[in-house]
């Protein structure tokens, strides 16, 4: 519990540079304390743990999350929405349109050599 001692000035201090409530600091502060109890001392926390962990009343994934990344205490395992969104919506295609579009995805995202990759935040 030497580890939920120092996160409770993080949550503080995080927290209050971002504005957050005082629901949202008790709800993260609830979250925290699932995860540090089930925590494995000297490895990071995977986002889908915390996120596992963190389903019920009163929790706050998104916050407990970024507050965990802000500490680099965290390893963030989640899928790319954009790869699951593309999967889901390109299966009904042909393969030679999935392969065609997964293609200018790829140049979109990553860059090709006419074009910049995206912006990291988009």
């Amino acid at each position: 519990m030497a580890w939920f001692a120092h996160l409770e000035p993080a949550v503080a201090r995080i927290g209050g540079a971002k504005g957050w409530s005082h629901d949202v600091h008790d709800s993260v502060t609830l979250t925290l304390e699932g995860v540090v109890a089930t925590h494995e001392a000297g490895t990071p926390d995977s986002a889908s743990r915390v996120a596992l962990l963190a389903d019920g009343c009163k929790r706050n994934v998104t916050r407990t999350i970024e507050l965990l990344a802000e500490l680099g205490r965290l390893d963030d395992d989640r899928a790319d929405p954009l790869d699951q969104w593309l999967e889901r919506n390109l299966a009904c295609l042909p393969a030679g349109i999935q392969t065609d579009v997964a293609d200018w995805m790829d140049v979109l995202r990553n860059g090709g050599p006419r074009r910049r990759p995206k912006a990291e935040p988009t």
